[in-house]
């Protein structure tokens, strides 16, 4: 079952590269607020396309339409977000500033309260978008039906996966920068090697944010429709 969600969110999330780039350019925006929302609303299109449909299915990535009820799902999901994540986000500023032995129960609490967020967001989908049913009972009454240990498997191996798409991608970065390019540390210093570096840098980011992150936010929105399915 956990590999044939993941099997399915790594080929559902290559459907589209058109669907890639647009969602790129809304990450490579994404500081204009607007296009934050757009982004997290259409994430939470890719969760409702899997919550109403099923593992393996031939579902087919969400279109760019009706970008108004978009905008507005996209500030429910970051209110969402908001809410769930404060304690977590609390804790972390204390334990900077003041005690630093707290950042291991921020760390514990982020991922209690981000899953607890996955499943209420799932859950609104499933109430014909109410933002009041990701913060019911039924949140919690479903992860349990799910079975904690089991859905905090899928949650880590979702973390995980995502760890390592990042680290390949700047490991081969690295490769390009430093082999392809022939940038070495004795070359580093100098005015031209300089300038190719933090070229090449640009675009590696431009890279990242129009094909690595779309592609990573819609592989954990459409893990998020399919765990909720199993309840």
């Amino acid at each position: 079952m956990i590999l044939d969600i993941y099997k399915d969110a790594f080929e559902y999330s290559v459907q589209d590269v058109k669907t890639l780039i647009i969602m790129g350019i809304m990450v490579f925006l994404s500081f204009l607020i607007i296009p934050l929302f757009m982004l997290t609303g259409y994430e939470y299109r890719v969760i409702k396309t899997a919550v109403n449909g099923m593992i393996n299915g031939d579902e087919k990535l969400p279109s760019f339409d009706n970008w108004e009820k978009m905008i507005v799902d996209g500030i429910k999901v970051c209110l969402i977000k908001l809410v769930y994540l404060l304690i977590p986000i609390l804790l972390t500023l204390i334990s900077i500033k003041y005690v630093s032995g707290l950042i291991i129960i921020a760390l514990i609490a982020f991922i209690v309260f981000d899953m607890l967020s996955m499943v209420g967001i799932a859950n609104m989908v499933n109430h014909n978008d109410d933002i009041k049913a990701a913060f019911t009972n039924d949140v919690i009454d479903i992860i349990r039906s799910i079975g904690i240990f089991k859905y905090l498997e899928f949650y880590l191996g979702m973390i995980i996966i995502n760890l390592v798409i990042n680290t390949v991608y700047f490991a081969l970065i690295s490769l390009i920068i430093f082999l392809f390019l022939g940038i070495s540390i004795y070359s580093i210093l100098s005015g031209p090697a300089i300038i190719l570096a933090i070229a090449t840098s640009l675009l590696c980011s431009l890279a990242y944010s129009f094909i690595v992150a779309p592609y990573i936010l819609v592989f954990n929105s459409r893990i998020t429709g399919l765990i909720y399915n199993i309840r």
